[in-house]
């Protein structure tokens, strides 16, 4: 188990990832499909929009 508040690097490293937002889990499961939800990304990555 690791915690870490940078995503985007922590996503590099693991095999599952777990986000959670105001301690409930929003997004679970392969890395690179974590970083496409779209919650994750509205909450932690910021939007070009």
């Amino acid at each position: 188990i690791v915690t870490d508040h940078d995503v985007s690097s922590i996503a590099k490293v693991v095999d599952r990832l777990y986000v959670l937002y105001k301690g409930e889990v929003i997004s679970s499961g392969d890395p690179e499909a974590v970083l496409a939800d779209s919650q994750v990304v509205e909450k932690y990555l910021g939007s070009d929009e």
